[in-house]
């Protein structure tokens, strides 16, 4: 099973590769924007640079998509898993038309639901929140704790 990681640069970066645990597994490869703590935290991955920034940039949401399209036609991932935020909705998307089932995982530093994840939610198969006051708020929500502070 191929697994498609999803997120942008920064914290959502480093949440998803908080997760090595679930992912490490699976055949992979990583979707995110060039920043200087992306090898650091993915030493030895395969990574794939999509257009930044991806905030509130309707130009680079268009470049995604069609960069979404031709990773997600060429690699055909199961799974696309993403914890977000703008360059997760053209993945998320696409994975999802293309066959793939999607996760989604709303960043623990918002105790709501992001822009992100209400573009996403429809297309989820999975929405995982990491705090239980969020789970109202999405219809497909689920707690199963946080990333950083997960029941073992």
């Amino acid at each position: 099973m191929t697994l498609l990681l999803v997120a942008d640069a920064g914290g959502h970066l480093f949440e998803l590769a908080g997760l090595r645990e679930v992912w490490s597994r699976f055949s992979r490869a990583w979707v995110t924007v060039r920043a200087s703590d992306v090898e650091t935290l993915l030493p030895d991955e395969r990574i794939l640079f999509a257009h930044g920034h991806t905030r509130r940039s309707v130009k680079n949401l268009v470049r995604n998509s069609l960069l979404a399209v031709r990773i997600v036609r060429g690699l055909r991932p199961a799974v696309v898993m993403t914890t977000g935020a703008g360059l997760s909705v053209p993945f998320a998307w696409v994975g999802r038309l293309l066959g793939a089932r999607v996760v989604y995982i709303e960043c623990s530093g918002r105790v709501g639901i992001s822009v992100s994840c209400r573009l996403v939610a429809p297309v989820a198969d999975r929405l995982y929140v990491q705090w239980p006051e969020a789970v109202p708020q999405a219809r497909k929500a689920r707690y199963a704790g946080t990333v950083f502070l997960s029941r073992r």
